[in-house]
């Protein structure tokens, strides 16, 4: 059963002034008729015998004798006055207890709806403070829009201590990452200083590789950096996806084929508005991938292809593939499989996130799956030029 929208805010408000608006009429009524009632009943007991004569005899519809019609008249003068009198005490009276009525009818309703704003202050003061595991807890108010507030702060709070979290540990990767091409690069460096090694042309090829690798980390660092910061810059232009593939697949033909690797094409039309240059990069990163990978069958597969709306571009391999929840953690910042997808294959652990961040900007999406055939199923998909 689908439960019942809860009111706004405003609108309980509104209930509840109507309410002890209602309240306040229907019990000052009530109180003042019993009141009246009673003085009547107090009036007629206090006038004096003749008058209670005269009263009787009227009520009966008699003719009283003119004196007992004056004396009735003094008496209920002065009983007027009275009751009149009395009447105005108990109009303060009936007053001043439907002002505690509405301050108790109010303070029920601050209460009610103050409190969660009061425990959200509370945690965002300590959360401020540095303990980012604090939560507002205040029980569900009544409002809708408390309720969103309740939930949005805690989500906020949730979404802070996630990115506190994965800032330490990319901080920590960072670092470890850093830390081998530099431990590498002083090690030599010092061995050439105290003329333990001799520098050979090899030897400067490795330092290269070292230096590559770590321009690589910083250039790949400041690409998600600003991806997650919207500032990426992008220069959209008309992009077909199977001659970006077959002139990429054509000039790395003579790596893949040195390395023994098969490359089965199918590149069916599929055109994007996209930045040329990141794209590239996307399926150089994927090509990359799926070579380090397919150390097994060595073979590889690039397709493209248009499908409802979207350009679609596939890489697959046939390696040892991945579990599923290796394959949920692929695309976070230097995370590296077990067995073959690990560091001794190369990459600096930053391919495959760049991908997913560059893929997102261009507001396309990424899937992965298990290939049929083992290995790894990378799909990129991106609006097509007629619905871009």
């Amino acid at each position: 059963m689908k439960p019942r929208p809860t009111p706004s805010l405003r609108t309980q408000f509104a209930l509840g002034m109507i309410v002890a608006i209602l309240i306040a009429i229907l019990f000052g009524y009530i109180a003042l008729r019993l009141f009246v009632e009673e003085q009547r009943r107090t009036a007629i007991s206090t006038l004096d015998p003749v008058a209670r004569q005269t009263l009787a005899t009227l009520d009966r519809g008699g003719q009283p004798s003119a004196r007992d019609v004056t004396a009735l008249y003094r008496e209920t003068t002065a009983a007027s006055k009275r009751i009149d009198h009395e009447q105005d005490q108990m109009l303060v009276l009936l007053a001043a207890i439907a002002c505690m009525v509405g301050v108790g009818v109010g303070w029920a309703f601050a209460r009610r709806f103050t409190r969660p704003i009061e425990e959200i202050g509370t945690a965002a003061r300590r959360i401020a403070s540095g303990d980012l595991a604090a939560r507002a807890t205040a029980p569900r108010p009544g409002a809708g829009e408390l309720s969103a507030l309740l939930d949005d702060f805690n989500s906020m709070a949730d979404a802070l201590e996630g990115f506190d979290r994965r800032t330490g540990e990319d901080s920590a990767a960072i670092a470890h990452e850093l830390r081998t091409p530099l431990t590498i690069l002083r090690g030599r460096l010092q061995g050439y200083a105290d003329g333990i090694f001799t520098p050979d042309a090899e030897d400067i090829r490795g330092l290269t590789e070292q230096v590559d690798l770590l321009t690589r980390i910083v250039e790949d660092l400041q690409m998600l950096s600003m991806a997650q910061s919207h500032r990426l810059d992008l220069q959209h232009v008309r992009l077909s996806l199977d001659s970006l593939a077959a002139l990429l697949l054509q000039t790395l033909e003579p790596m893949l084929r040195d390395r023994g690797i098969e490359v089965r094409r199918t590149l069916g039309p599929a055109v994007t508005f996209a930045d040329h240059q990141r794209i590239a990069q996307v399926l150089l990163a994927l090509i990359d991938n799926a070579m380090r990978h397919a150390a097994e069958s060595r073979a590889i597969a690039v397709e493209t292809k248009s499908e409802e709306g979207a350009a679609i571009l596939v890489v697959s391999d046939e390696g040892p593939g991945l579990a599923d929840e290796q394959i949920a953690r692929m695309f976070e910042p230097f995370w590296r499989g077990e067995g073959s997808r690990n560091r001794a294959l190369g990459g600096s652990g930053l391919g495959l996130a760049v991908v997913k961040a560059i893929v997102d900007a261009h507001g396309g999406t990424i899937d992965v799956t298990r290939h049929p055939a083992g290995g790894l199923r990378f799909e990129v998909r991106l609006p097509a030029a007629d619905a871009a």
